[in-house]
């Protein structure tokens, strides 16, 4: 079934900004909000988004009931999380859908936030795989206006038109995130069907054997035996070098996928790098391309 897309932002919008994961830079989450008050958004912040409870940005009660708040606003159009890192897998089990169904927003981020785009796919909604608010002064301007143009409803840009280009006889979705995520959620309540899907894998700080091992992982787990495409975005930090391990990033992922008769797409700009390009996560790309 294709997934509903909420609706576009208009001027004075309401954005509800938290932090489901791990805490955050107070003064650049702050910066990140004025920045889209500075596009014409209205921002409020939630209760719990500021509070620091050793690697979280709060209890798992407190990040919970900020999130249920979110999701279940009345008014608000779209929903900004402030950082990934580690949490959103603690409390995602917990959340009750049923006011969100009622008044889908969009929901931003990436990394961690991961788990909560697959949990909103699973619901039968798109969700925005871009930047969170404590990182907008890293990325490029391209890329933030690019995010700002999709919260919007306009058109993508020519750069990412140009990136989707390489897809234009798959009629299909966009799903995925960061690996570790994907991977960990093999088994849950939050694992995606991943058949005939185009899936976007990015990752950053692991040990090439990681990176091995996951995607060992998703190959005997069936993950891979029938998408669509796999699209490989940024892996930065690797904390091991070939000259170490034997094989870089694009050889693992080769060595595993190579036997498959769909197309690998490398360099595709978005993950925790310099470059952060925002889809919609569980979109159909010929819906981006007529």
């Amino acid at each position: 079934m294709p997934k509903i897309s909420p609706k576009p932002l208009k001027q004075h919008d309401l954005i509800l900004a938290i932090n489901p994961s791990g805490k955050v830079n107070v003064e650049k989450f702050l910066q990140g909000c004025k920045f889209l008050e500075s596009k014409g958004f209205q921002v409020e912040v939630g209760k719990y988004a500021l509070s620091d409870y050793f690697k979280f940005a709060a209890t798992h009660e407190e990040r919970l009931q900020d999130l249920q708040w979110a999701l279940d606003h009345p008014n608000a159009s779209a929903v900004f999380c402030g950082r990934g890192g580690f949490g959103v897998t603690h409390i995602i089990d917990s959340i009750d859908w049923s006011a969100f169904k009622n008044n889908p927003k969009w929901v931003i981020g990436y990394s961690d936030i991961t788990v909560l785009h697959h949990a909103i796919y699973k619901q039968g909604y798109c969700s925005i795989h871009g930047p969170v608010l404590q990182n907008l002064h890293l990325h490029s301007a391209q890329d933030v206006n690019a995010l700002i143009d999709l919260l919007k409803g306009k058109e993508y840009s020519s750069l990412i038109n140009e990136q989707y280009q390489k897809f234009q006889k798959l009629s299909t979705e966009i799903i995925g995130g960061n690996l570790s995520m994907i991977v960990n959620q093999i088994g849950t309540s939050s694992e995606i069907d991943f058949e005939g899907k185009i899936l976007f894998v990015e990752e950053v700080g692991e040990y090439l054997y990681h990176i091995d091992r996951m995607f060992l992982q998703l190959k005997r787990s069936g993950k891979l035996d029938q998408l669509k495409a796999l699209l490989v975005g940024e892996f930065v930090g690797m904390k091991e070098s070939m000259e170490v391990y034997g094989q870089d990033v694009k050889d693992i992922i080769n060595y595993h996928c190579g036997s498959y008769d769909y197309p690998i797409v490398f360099d595709f700009p978005a993950g925790h790098g310099d470059r952060n390009m925002p889809f919609v996560h569980g979109y159909n790309v010929n819906s981006i391309l007529e």
